[in-house]
């Protein structure tokens, strides 16, 4: 995955980027990478689960929350599921099911707090993807 380097920001979920599966992996796994040490496995893996819940009222097509897998790669069930599906519905899923993640976690703990967590995770992908995320309808 290149050095699980986060992609340029404009590009990163972008409907037209046939690496969007592999973007969105390397998102999410920066992400958790930050939080993890903070809330822990267990209380990512809620989190995540709510997000997945919530994203999937749309995107049917996403992995239903479940119990994640220490043993497996965390994100293998929603990696799978992208790839059922054409480059624009992934980016969208992609995109719907971040900003149910970050929605959560602003109310649970605050804009700015969430905002530096974020930038500590994706740098400067972060400003773009959450304009993104806080304008989403």
């Amino acid at each position: 995955m290149a050095g699980n380097v986060v992609p340029h920001p404009k590009l990163a979920l972008s409907p037209s980027n046939p690496l969007i599966i592999q973007n969105t992996i390397i998102l999410w796994t920066k992400l958790a990478d930050q939080l993890i040490p903070i809330i822990g496995n267990d209380g990512f893996a809620m989190l995540y689960a709510r997000s997945l819940f919530l994203a999937r009222t749309k995107f049917e097509w996403l992995p239903a929350p479940q119990v994640l897998d220490p043993a497996a790669s965390r994100f293998d069930a929603l990696s799978d599921c992208l790839r059922k599906q054409s480059i624009t519905k992934s980016s969208k899923g992609s995109e719907a099911l971040l900003c149910s993640f970050i929605d959560i976690l602003t109310l649970l703990i605050g804009e700015p707090l969430t905002t530096s967590i974020l930038h500590a995770a994706w740098g400067d992908a972060a400003p773009v993807i959450l304009a993104r995320t806080f304008h989403h309808e």
